[in-house]
């Protein structure tokens, strides 16, 4: 496990950060000349930061948001791990992968994904619709019944999304009959 695993949104690995920064000290710490020591205050001044570590996740976040509406799967797909490599708890980026996936037509992978949201985050409500959307493609109809109900529960009542779960919900129910 990370330094920071049991974060959840908006925590960003640190790991290479704190590693550059230690190289830095011991690099700095052992010279004792004037320009070295400009040299180690130029470094600190470029090295690399939790903004810097946070903004770079949310570019790729955005590079694979527009690769979905590009219908670029594949390569929102690697803009999406890339983001995860600064945060790999996400569960929105988790859930775009499921999505992007579930587009491709690899529903393993886009069950794996969602999956992998909701460990995260039990409370992220879109992964319950993206996982039963999936199930319901790969004709499981009970799995997809379950995750439809436990969507509705969890999103805003009477909004569309809540109405297409209901839609899904009652063609699941009345097939079973």
């Amino acid at each position: 496990m990370g330094l920071f695993s049991g974060c959840k949104k908006g925590c960003f690995r640190l790991i290479p950060v704190v590693t550059l920064l230690f190289a830095l000290v011991l690099i700095g710490g052992c010279s004792s000349g004037s320009a070295d020591k400009s040299k180690k205050a130029e470094a600190e001044d470029n090295a690399p930061t939790v903004d810097n570590a946070v903004n770079q996740g949310k570019l790729h976040f955005d590079a694979g948001i527009q690769g979905m509406y590009e219908k670029k799967y594949d390569r929102a797909i690697e803009e999406f791990e890339k983001s995860l490599g600064y945060n790999p708890h996400s569960p929105s980026t988790l859930n775009n992968i499921g999505f992007a996936y579930y587009d491709k037509g690899d529903m393993d992978k886009a069950v794996e994904y969602h999956a992998r949201a909701l460990d995260n985050d039990p409370s992220f409500t879109n992964a319950y619709f993206g996982l039963a959307l999936t199930l319901e493609g790969m004709g499981q109809k009970e799995g997809a019944l379950k995750n439809w109900k436990e969507f509705l529960k969890r999103t805003e009542p009477g909004s569309k999304w809540a109405q297409k779960a209901r839609k899904h919900i009652d063609k699941l129910e009345e097939a079973a009959k």
